[in-house]
């Protein structure tokens, strides 16, 4: 679910896309969707689970998450699309404090790259 939340961020923004006028730094939806893996959930094959792990984190990360991509967008446009090659995956830590501060680190990182905050 995440990636669809993160994918239909830079499709259905609400932000008419700019002409960029320079180069983005590198690919957003791309670089939020893999650090974001294991603190939301997404891969986890128990989607009910998957379904709580990423309320959560969409609580904690998601306006933060749509004000950058906003950002992101406005200053370089909408970034290509990239595909996911992935099972889900069983297992413990996902969503966990660990995780979610690992993902805090990297969304501050992020924002810093792409939102120049």
């Amino acid at each position: 679910m995440l990636a669809i939340i993160v994918m239909n961020l830079f499709v259905g923004a609400g932000v008419a896309a700019a002409e960029p006028s320079m180069p983005a730094p590198g690919n957003l939806a791309k670089e939020l969707y893999y650090a974001s893996a294991a603190a939301s959930g997404s891969g986890l094959c128990d989607r009910t689970l998957a379904a709580r792990l990423e309320e959560k984190f969409d609580r904690r990360f998601g306006s933060r998450i749509r004000a950058l991509t906003e950002i992101h967008e406005a200053k370089y446009g909408r970034d290509p699309d990239f595909i996911v090659i992935s099972s889900c995956r069983q297992g413990s830590g996902f969503g966990s404090a660990k995780t979610m501060r690992e993902f805090e680190i990297r969304l501050r990182g992020l924002e810093q790259k792409y939102g120049g905050y």
